[in-house]
């Protein structure tokens, strides 16, 4: 191993999303089970059913 070493490396970036937004959760900042519009204005989604 020397400084020209190439590594894989995988996405991180879900994995850290993933556990700030659990982490938020467990705070009661968020709840998983509320619209996302709810939280950031988004008008074309306030009234999709999915």
């Amino acid at each position: 191993m020397d400084d020209q070493s190439i590594f894989e490396a995988a996405s991180l970036s879900k994995p850290l999303f993933a556990f700030f937004v659990m982490k938020s959760v467990e705070e009661g900042l968020l709840d998983l089970d509320k619209p996302l519009y709810r939280y950031l204005s988004f008008p074309e989604l306030e009234y999709d059913r999915r």
